[in-house]
């Protein structure tokens, strides 16, 4: 058998060869996540683009059809559920049946809401202590109150509502944030994302993700003619972009046919989606770094 040599200097080429020849591709920033809430069908395995996926408890889930949902759900109920998903890493609880805000006169009935959220976070933690888990009505949503002057009494009355979430603020693992779009004005949706998350630290210290849908709101306050319209590639970018900023990460949430009240089909070349994937890849160089400063 014959022996062959090579010398140090053709060793050392070789060793360097694929490092030269074959940069390697662009890696997601490990800081920042990406949760896939979407409800599309046939949509691909988003775990081969670093989009982790998260379970979304809807009203749907701890009521059967014709219950009232002006009580909480039955405690079998909220158990079943936390030891069915206790496998997971992260658990949404989105009901949204009970009012947040409002009452302007009859502060009780929030007091109550309160009172019936924190119920159910505490039946579902219980049972899944090991589950990271939040609450979709922490902060208050209201897209008006959040672009209003400091210290008008739209304002106040905005900031008393989330006071009055300050004990189960302190109470959950996660917050995520409502962060959806409603008119065309990039600076206005990134001034309102800012004054709910200046609202959420009053409260609450921990984890954050924002809420992205790439569709405009479906309904009031946005304009009929946005309405359900998809985002802009580079309004959406822009979004990505100051959630890396100002949190851990987003949720992604849509894939819903609100005309035919069913899943949407997966549509894989979606602007959207060809962006996320772009921002994924290029995180660090930012496109808008200094806009709506």
């Amino acid at each position: 058998m014959k022996k062959y040599f090579l010398s140090f200097k053709a060793l050392t080429l070789l060793i360097l060869l694929p490092v030269i020849a074959f940069p390697s591709k662009p890696q997601p920033d490990a800081t920042f996540r990406i949760f896939d809430g979407t409800i599309y069908t046939d949509k691909p395995d988003f775990n081969q683009f670093d989009i982790e996926d998260i379970k979304i408890l809807y009203g749907n889930d701890f009521w059967d059809k014709g219950d009232n949902r002006d009580i909480v759900p039955a405690k079998k109920k909220i158990v079943r559920l936390a030891q069915i998903y206790s496998d997971q890493r992260y658990v949404v609880l989105d009901i949204e049946q009970w009012p947040t805000q409002g009452h302007k006169y009859r502060p009780w009935i929030l007091d109550n809401n309160v009172a019936k959220y924190t119920y159910v976070y505490e039946i579902f933690k219980s049972a899944a202590p090991n589950v990271k888990t939040g609450l979709f009505v922490i902060p208050v949503s209201n897209y008006e109150k959040s672009l209003s002057e400091k210290g008008s009494p739209l304002f106040e009355e905005w900031t008393r509502e989330n006071e009055r979430f300050s004990g189960l603020a302190k109470l959950v693992d996660v917050a995520f944030v409502s962060s959806y779009t409603y008119e065309e004005n990039w600076c206005n949706w990134k001034t309102s994302v800012e004054a709910k998350l200046q609202q959420l630290n009053h409260i609450y210290k921990g984890e954050i993700y924002l809420f992205l849908w790439p569709q405009y709101y479906d309904h009031s306050p946005a304009p009929e003619h946005l309405r359900l319209k998809f985002i802009p590639r580079d309004f959406w970018r822009f979004q990505l972009e100051t959630a890396k900023r100002l949190a851990n990460g987003v949720v992604v949430w849509g894939g819903w046919d609100f005309e035919n009240a069913r899943p949407l089909r997966w549509d894989g070349s979606a602007e959207w989606w060809h962006e996320t994937i772009r921002f994924f890849q290029d995180s660090q160089k930012p496109l808008y770094p200094h806009l709506c400063q």
